[in-house]
């Protein structure tokens, strides 16, 4: 958590002209404005999400694309398919 608000992970799964492709940790995709991210951003980069005062702030995270990673992993994992 940060002090103005909640803290979240993405990773960039494309980025296509001026629009990024992304994971958020929940496991939703979505796009983005490239411009957001900054540049120089590529396929697989990690961002830190910061929400407060009714702004956003991306921040470049290395240890993002990991978390994010995982947690789906662990969502694939504690999901069980009932069969009768």
């Amino acid at each position: 958590m940060t002090s103005n608000g909640r803290t979240d992970y993405l990773v960039i799964e494309s980025v296509e002209g001026d629009i990024a492709e992304v994971e958020l940790a929940s496991g939703l995709r979505t796009e983005l404005p490239a411009a957001w991210l900054g540049e120089d951003i590529d396929a697989g980069m990690g961002f830190r999400v910061e929400a407060g005062a009714g702004a956003l702030r991306f921040v470049a995270d290395e240890r993002a694309a990991r978390f994010v990673r995982e947690r789906n992993k662990q969502t694939l994992l504690d999901f069980h398919d009932e069969i009768e």
